[in-house]
């Protein structure tokens, strides 16, 4: 039974890596063992940064903003190394947030 549990812890890590492999495509950077779950949403990757092992549970939501209405921004999102954000979590920028 022990080594059935194994498999599957294995098999669900790689495939929430799998899923979220669309996503994590649009961050100017990302860390070595970046992961997420399929239901993560980035908005502006441009101008998002991830460190290494970072976690975003399922319902993230990670929006970096250059325009809204007449106003143009330069927003920036810098995620540092190990960070985790829990489900449901929302950061949206217009300037800077920086997360180490």
């Amino acid at each position: 039974m022990r080594i059935i549990a194994k498999i599957v812890r294995h098999l669900r890590s790689k495939l929430l890596h799998l899923l979220s492999e669309d996503e994590l495509k649009k961050v100017v950077r990302i860390g070595k063992q970046a992961r997420v779950t399929e239901s993560l949403s980035i908005r502006g990757g441009e101008y998002i940064s991830i460190g290494d092992q970072f976690y975003g549970g399922p319902g993230c939501r990670i929006e970096a903003w250059d325009s809204f209405k007449d106003f143009q921004y330069t927003p920036q999102i810098s995620i540092g190394d190990r960070v985790k954000i829990n489900s449901r979590c929302h950061i949206g920028a217009i300037n800077s947030i920086v997360a180490v």
